[in-house]
């Protein structure tokens, strides 16, 4: 079987008016409207697939990352809502997702949570030979059991976190893992969840300051909703 590519509508912080392309993994079943967990820059963003074909739309497949998971077995959207929101996007010179989002349910847009797992005992760690970074995040990591990339960060600090963890995990020593945070619930004055209480969910956007793509620009944006 050759190689898959997806179209992904990518819910980032600055709007798009195209799809970015990504690699679709072989063990990974996916199809237009499924939900995914992909690379952006540094970070891992929630996108909708609007395409999946045999050639990328978009950079040489070499240049290409793969996504890392899907969100969910089933896809959200139909062929149906798909078409509509590139209509929606043509039409009124939209952001894609921004037209997508239209179609989702309510409480997609929450922030993804990425949790990282040990793959080691705590007795295999001296005999891997890492040196001290590597080794010092690896028995953090398996101290915990399971942990939270943000309360990973505040235990290592945020300097080459990210390569460290690349590195632990291309020798199977850790594995990343994605979900979706839960809602945030505010109260109202009475403290009370109930008529007072407004259930919200919640994007936190980061900025992102490289994206290896070739994409139209545009010299104006038109809000249109």
């Amino acid at each position: 079987m050759g190689k898959r590519y997806a179209e992904i509508a990518v819910n980032s912080t600055f709007p798009h008016w195209e799809t970015f392309s990504y690699a679709v993994p072989e063990s990974i079943d996916a199809r237009p409207g499924h939900a995914a967990y992909v690379p952006f820059g540094r970070l891992t963003l929630q996108g909708i697939i609007v395409e999946a074909h045999d050639t990328p739309v978009f950079s040489p497949p070499e240049k290409i990352r793969p996504l890392r998971s899907l969100i969910g077995e089933r896809p959200l959207l139909d062929e149906d809502r798909i078409a509509l929101a590139k209509w929606v996007a043509a039409r009124y010179i939209a952001p894609i997702f921004s037209a997508v989002a239209l179609m989702l349910p309510p409480g997609f847009e929450r922030q993804p949570r990425t949790v990282v797992r040990p793959l080691v005992d705590p007795a295999e760690i001296d005999g891997l030979g890492l040196p001290d970074r590597p080794r010092e995040a690896l028995e953090a990591i398996v101290q915990a059991g399971e942990t939270d990339i943000d309360a990973l960060r505040e235990a290592l600090g945020a300097k080459q976190l990210e390569a460290l963890l690349a590195q632990l995990e291309k020798q199977d020593l850790i594995v990343r893992e994605y979900t979706l945070a839960p809602p945030r619930i505010s109260y109202g004055a009475s403290g009370q969840r109930g008529g007072s209480c407004r259930r919200t969910a919640s994007w936190s956007r980061a900025p992102v300051n490289t994206i290896s793509r070739t994409s139209r620009s545009r010299s104006r944006a038109i809000a249109w909703w």
